[in-house]
């Protein structure tokens, strides 16, 4: 399985062995995608939109529960 960085999908992040449970773990714990990543991610031909982008991107949504230090102390785990 490749690293994962900032400029891998979020399926790519979602579906990497090790960071893919975290990730999900931090999200699902801080209340889910909100906003509009969470309107999309909520519809089936919007998530693929959500799957699709850049984690540096999505993470500058608002209502998106993840951080810089998230993905740092996630990308660091991976090894």
């Amino acid at each position: 399985m490749l690293p994962v960085s900032l400029l891998s999908t979020y399926r790519e992040w979602l579906d990497h062995p090790v960071v893919g449970p975290r990730i999900t773990e931090i999200v699902d714990g801080r209340g889910g995608l909100r906003g509009r990543m969470g309107d999309l991610y909520s519809d089936d031909t919007g998530r693929d939109t959500v799957y699709s982008m850049p984690l540096a991107d999505l993470m500058e949504f608002p209502g998106v529960p993840l951080t810089r230090a998230d993905a740092d102390d996630l990308m660091a785990a991976q090894h």
